[in-house]
């Protein structure tokens, strides 16, 4: 038995692989007529899948409701908001410190994308202990909070001439405080938006239970049987620049 899911997906995942296959013959092909004097005059053949129309037969064995893994939610989330996070405490704490040129100097100098650094440090910590997905789900938003509020203060702190520059406007008690504030504002936000996504997930989830191979329908009764039809086409894409992110380069997939 198979979820009918995992077999219309492993015909497209064939159909692409295909195409990838196709490609390599192609490659290898192309290498041997550039040896030859007279094969380089020729052009290297090419097959294209354009579209594809199958019919596939099949009978429901049962539809029930699936299983939603609230841990793979919240690895599809949680960067987001430690991403926000991370981007809110950069502007608040150093763009608009006093200090701000000294500041912006220094990472420069220390070549420390700290926007980048607390976001990974935020989102390695809130993924790494289920726990605290468990407590989001909970709705103890708490939990989450002192989590993200302490990698913050970790990463802000680790450079102790950063540390230096940005406590003088701010006393370290206070600034704690403050990224404490911002950390609390982004747990919030991230357990609403986990439990919410979840419950949509759980509404959606269905497993379809269904037979395909060729014994499993000739035993099926005729009147079970069903049958959809499937017509695709492989779409080439290509990597494109779409500007710099954070001095960064970055490139984009985009349909030819």
């Amino acid at each position: 038995m198979a979820e009918l899911k995992d077999v219309v997906g492993a015909l497209l995942k064939d159909l692409a692989q295909a195409r990838v296959l196709a490609d390599l013959f192609s490659r290898d092909v192309s290498r041997e007529y550039a040896k030859d004097p007279l094969l380089g005059a020729f052009p290297v053949p090419r097959a294209e899948i354009r579209e594809v129309s199958m019919q596939l037969k099949f009978a429901v064995n049962a539809v029930e409701p699936g299983k939603v893994d609230p841990h793979a939610v919240a690895r599809e989330r949680v960067p987001e908001h430690a991403r926000e996070l991370a981007q809110e405490v950069f502007h608040e704490f150093i763009e608009k410190h006093p200090q701000a040129t000294n500041l912006l100097k220094l990472l420069g100098e220390k070549k420390l994308d700290l926007a980048a650094a607390m976001e990974s440090a935020v989102a390695n910590a809130l993924l790494a202990d289920p726990a605290l997905t468990e407590a989001a789900l909970r709705g103890r938003a708490e939990a989450v909070a002192r989590a993200a509020g302490s990698e913050l203060e970790r990463v802000l702190f680790a450079e102790p001439e950063l540390k230096r520059l940005v406590t003088r406007a701010q006393r370290p008690p206070a600034l704690r405080a403050a990224l404490r504030e911002k950390a609390a504002a982004m747990a919030v936000r991230l357990v609403a938006n986990l439990r919410d996504a979840v419950a949509a997930a759980e509404k959606l989830a269905l497993r379809i239970d269904v037979s395909v191979t060729r014994k499993e329908l000739a035993e099926a009764p005729e009147f079970v049987l069903s049958q959809i039809s499937l017509t695709a086409d492989i779409r080439n894409y290509q990597w494109v620049e779409a500007g710099e992110e954070r001095g960064r380069p970055v490139r984009h997939l985009q349909p030819e």
